[in-house]
């Protein structure tokens, strides 16, 4: 009888030990499926397209700049920022454009940021509107945002500004779409004489790196919610005119 009451005791315990087993092997799992939905929620947030042309590609591009500062983020993966730009183009040219729309469809985007021809945006005609909404309407409905690249005016030819400003503003009430306004500031802080910087190429309308710089440091603001000051990388260029430019943001 005490043999009998000895093995039940055993048998007892082994249930117990096995149902414990189990339980931790349960919650390890759903931990470990925690954690995978955490990492693709985050991963989801990092891919970013830019659409435009030498004003987006200059310098390196945006796009580059924009991941060597998520770079020094210390990240534990690689975001994707990249960019579909040709020089002078339209966004009705990127619309007739195969490549543009191969790109667009190659995955799912959380950000395009669209960016168009500043002659062209400086005459707000309707036919840019109607490209930012037709680009538009191919990612939105992913769940994708929309950032608007408002551009800055050739250099000593400032009234250009707000007929850029007004083809902006009519595309963000149209899709929806958040201002990155780089150019709307841009003369002020060339005009600067406490920091010597000039935000233009030698040719007058392109960015010189300086403006490249600016214009990264805006994005970096604008989609990530991050202040500029706080992120060490400076495109090197010298510490006096790097900060002088993220504070600018700030």
């Amino acid at each position: 009888m005490k043999r009998n009451n000895k093995f039940l005791g055993y048998l007892k315990l082994s249930l117990l030990f096995c149902f414990l087993l189990i339980s931790c092997s349960k919650n390890l799992d759903t931990e470990n499926t925690q954690i995978e939905e955490q990492d693709t929620k985050i991963l989801g947030k990092e891919n970013v397209l830019f659409i435009g042309n030498s004003h987006t590609y200059f310098n390196q591009g945006v796009p580059s700049h924009l991941a060597k500062f998520r770079a020094n983020d210390n990240l534990e993966f690689t975001p994707i920022i990249q960019e579909f730009a040709r020089g002078g183009y339209t966004l009705q040219d990127h619309l007739a454009d195969q490549g543009t729309l191969d790109k667009i469809k190659e995955r799912k985007w959380d950000v395009v940021v669209l960016q168009e021809n500043t002659f062209i945006a400086e005459q707000v005609l309707p036919e840019t509107i109607d490209a930012m909404v037709a680009l538009s309407e191919m990612v939105i409905p992913k769940g994708t945002k929309v950032f608007l690249f408002v551009t800055w005016p050739y250099e000593n030819e400032g009234h250009m500004l707000s007929g850029i400003r007004e083809t902006y503003q009519n595309a963000s009430r149209a899709v929806g779409g958040t201002i990155v306004p780089v150019g709307v500031e841009w003369q002020q802080i060339n005009q600067n004489e406490e920091v010597s910087v000039n935000l233009y190429n030698s040719d007058g309308v392109h960015p010189s790196l300086e403006g490249t710089f600016y214009a990264t440091a805006m994005f970096y603001k604008a989609i990530y919610g991050l202040s500029p000051s706080n992120n060490t990388y400076n495109a090197g260029l010298s510490d006096e005119v790097a900060n002088y430019l993220k504070t600018k943001v700030d």
